[in-house]
């Protein structure tokens, strides 16, 4: 059970502050005296403070098996990518890692610095024993997760990135490798080792007298020999596969290269960015939208819940010739206040992301209901500018040829947990790599596949388009296909009416809704599996359609669109 002062440390997530770099070490080397005494823990409060320390070493030892666990059962080698599962509890763990950290860092700040367990070590045992348990503490966590995840390219790009809802910067890996490998922090710590071995080999000295009429501290001692020895085994370990002696890769040059090619890729990322966002703006004057009725726009409302999947083809413009598929985007409803109650989503969600960051994150935006055009905000979708609220009937208005509304058949609690994932995102920028492996940068059905993807047993399968994997919304609607509905249900399907004279919209509900659209084009363009007279009239919704008939449409419409010629 962890402690008050614990717990508050490990949950602010708020104060989660890189310090991996050895620039970022705080020394008491300009200290004087007065104030280095100050600093140093009287007996009530070493023993808090080393009852606190030794939590936290509980904690990062669980933490390591923690991680050990989710890498023996790895699939992501295979693969070449992280599954939306796999990522979040890839974020969990790092987000335990970093809290964990910071509340060492803490300690060590606190009394000083990490020069205190070699200078003042002789004079002051119990900061001694403090700061060199905290350091070495430090030491272990990233040696550890350097040592554990060597070799492979997959987990390090993954644990690289940055981790927007948790707070987590970009380049966790690369600071914690470079802090494993910094001579001058490994000095430091020798140095710290070597006077702690030859005060205990004095019976007479303080620290020895110390440990030997203290359980507290002699508790301390021996975790800080189970850290001294993880430590230097797996600093072995980091120089026997590293390509590149430590000194390398501390070296001016070093760190030159780092910095131009990270502004290389900022700047080709902003490039493709750039143009994507150009390209994707460009619209043929002749293409036409689909008209809905007032009356229509209130019954696609009426059907509508929170947690549906609006999937949607706007026709004409520039984006549609690389992005592929009969519909093109991914929208998530998400209802007004009241709907959003009903469904279970909070502020404090149960099962869903944690930490400081997430949970303002989520206080900010699950009671969010106006634009600022004074519309509602009943929408969440990724667009160019990034993950943000949108009015779904500015988007019927603007933006449809083609409709789709799927509901997902998973149980309330999932919901309420896909539902405030999805809140989480919100702010994310767009992902203009399309790389469902980089979970930095959202896509819209990205957003999609990280909330849903495990939940009452829907497992999306990536396909890679352009060197990258990723799901399109065509393949959202082949699982519904391929699965015979298991996980999914038509609730609304909407495109032009052929007897409309002002392109009009035309709604289908239900099963009825099988994609019409799509049936035609099977006629035209697949022979071998043409619907019968009888399940075409019926699609049309003049008379309602028999199951075994839809079932007989399913299979030809499943097999045209995994084949589309």
């Amino acid at each position: 059970m962890m402690a008050p002062r614990s717990l508050a440390i490990l949950l602010a997530g708020s104060i989660l502050l890189w310090s991996c770099s050895s620039q970022q070490i705080v020394t008491s080397e300009a200290a004087n005296a007065a104030e280095l005494a100050a600093r140093l823990p009287d007996d009530r409060d070493f023993a808090s403070r080393a009852t606190h320390q030794q939590m936290l070493f509980v904690e990062s030892s669980l933490l390591q098996r923690l991680f050990l666990e989710q890498n023996a059962h790895a699939r992501w080698r295979q693969r070449g990518y992280f599954d939306a599962s796999e990522h979040d509890v890839m974020e969990g763990l790092l987000f335990r890692l970093m809290t964990i950290r910071s509340a060492f860092w803490g300690e060590v700040d606190g009394l000083g610095g990490l020069d205190l367990a070699t200078v003042q070590g002789a004079a002051h045992p119990l900061a001694h024993l403090l700061v060199l348990h905290a350091g070495l503490a430090l030491a272990d966590s990233a040696t550890f997760v350097v040592s554990t995840f060597a070799g492979d390219d997959v987990a390090i790009a993954k644990i690289d990135e940055p981790y927007y809802r948790t707070a987590i910067p970009s380049g966790t890996y690369s600071r914690l490798r470079l802090g494993s490998t910094s001579r001058e922090r490994r000095a430091r710590l020798t140095a710290a080792w070597a006077l702690h071995e030859q005060a205990l080999s004095d019976d007479a000295s303080p620290l020895a007298r110390l440990i030997a009429a203290d359980s507290v501290a002699a508790s301390l001692s021996a975790q800080i020999g189970e850290l001294h020895r993880r430590t230097l085994a797996r600093i072995e370990s980091i120089d026997a596969h590293d390509d590149m002696p430590g000194r390398l890769q501390h070296a001016p040059v070093a760190k030159l290269g780092r910095e131009m090619t990270s502004q290389l890729g900022d700047a080709g990322y902003a490039t493709r960015a750039l143009v994507f966002k150009d390209v994707s703006r460009l619209k043929s004057p002749t293409s036409r939208l689909i008209a809905f009725s007032p009356e229509q726009k209130a019954r696609t409302f009426a059907l509508l819940s929170p947690g549906d999947l609006i999937l949607t083809y706007t026709g004409g413009y520039a984006s549609d010739v690389f992005i592929p598929g009969e519909f093109k985007h991914g929208i998530t409803y998400v209802g007004d206040s009241e709907d959003r109650r009903a469904a279970g989503v909070t502020a404090e969600p149960s099962g869903a992301p944690r930490g400081a960051p997430v949970l303002a994150r989520l206080a900010e935006n699950v009671g969010y209901q106006t634009l600022p055009d004074g519309r509602p905000a009943d929408v969440i979708e990724a667009v160019a500018e990034g993950v943000k609220f949108s009015n779904l009937e500015t988007i019927l208005d603007t933006h449809i040829n083609r409709l789709l509304v799927i509901r997902p058949r998973i149980t309330d609690a999932e919901r309420a947990v896909f539902l405030t994932q999805v809140f989480s995102y919100l702010g994310d920028p767009y992902d203009f790599r399309f790389d469902f492996a980089d979970a930095s940068r959202q896509v819209c059905t990205e957003v999609i596949y990280r909330g849903l993807n495990g939940k009452s047993g829907i497992a999306f399968e990536l396909t890679r388009r352009g060197g990258h994997p990723t799901l399109s919304a065509d393949d959202i609607v082949n699982l519904h296909l391929s699965t015979a509905g298991a996980y999914f249900e038509i609730v609304l399907y909407a495109d032009a009416d052929p007897d409309s004279k002002h392109h009009g919209a035309r709604l289908v509900e239900g099963v009825a809704a099988l994609l019409r659209r799509h049936i035609s084009a099977l006629w035209q363009e697949k022979s071998a599996f043409r619907c019968s007279t009888y399940c075409r009239v019926r699609l049309r919704g003049e008379t309602p359609i028999s199951l075994a008939r839809a079932r007989i449409c399913t299979v030809s419409l499943r097999t045209f669109m995994n084949n589309p010629g």
